[in-house]
């Protein structure tokens, strides 16, 4: 539901008549934050405008919208209108994940998994990605699921590396389960799975 809201703020920026360009404009530049947000998103995908996008988002950002500091984050981790920085990309990945973000906390954890600009930690790694999981992002629940299954940052567990993969294939991500099916308890993950679910995702081991 949150990656929803995300895609429609995206669709609703795309799709702003002049008249209600200009308006948002106006409105961002007295300090509207969700306004600089709808800017920023409007010059990166309507115009292709990657450093109008870089300023407004960072104007957002740092009145602590937590979509623009994720934005900002990724403009930051691959470069776009700005040298690629993957310590100002942990930076604001992490402003954006205490927040609650999922995209940032799965974007987090991956960094820590990898070393990208920060000591690289799996603990870390596992941490982030659960707060994601938890809150239904796919790609989050397929990583989380690849660290219990080769024993990164918690201990190795087949089943319920098992049961992130059923979740994450429940909420779109495309996951090849036939190869993790080995050593595992399919349907002692599919329990797993069912019950968290139903509790939204609190127990879920």
């Amino acid at each position: 539901m949150k990656n929803l809201f995300g895609l429609l703020f995206v669709f609703f920026s795309l799709s702003l008549s002049a008249n209600d360009f200009e308006l948002v404009k106006k409105k961002a530049e007295i300090g509207d934050s969700a306004s600089q947000l709808q800017l920023g998103i409007t010059y990166e995908y309507a115009y292709k405008n990657h450093q109008e996008a870089l300023y407004w988002y960072l104007k957002a950002a740092e009145q602590g919208l937590s979509g623009a500091q994720f934005l900002l984050g990724v403009k930051y981790y691959r470069g776009m209108g700005v040298l690629q920085n993957y310590q100002e990309a942990l930076h604001w990945y992490q402003k954006a994940a205490t927040q609650g973000h999922a995209d940032a906390q799965s974007h987090l954890g991956l960094m820590y998994s990898k070393g990208e600009g920060v000591l690289q930690s799996q603990k870390e790694a596992v941490k982030w990605l659960r707060r994601a999981a938890g809150q239904g992002h796919s790609k989050a629940q397929y990583h989380l699921g690849t660290m219990y299954y080769y024993g990164k940052g918690t201990l190795r567990n087949n089943n319920i590396a098992y049961s992130w993969f059923l979740l994450a294939n429940h909420n779109g991500e495309e996951v090849n389960l036939s190869k993790f099916k080995m050593n595992t308890d399919i349907n002692k993950s599919q329990q797993i799975a069912k019950i968290c679910l139903e509790t939204n995702y609190r127990i879920c081991e």
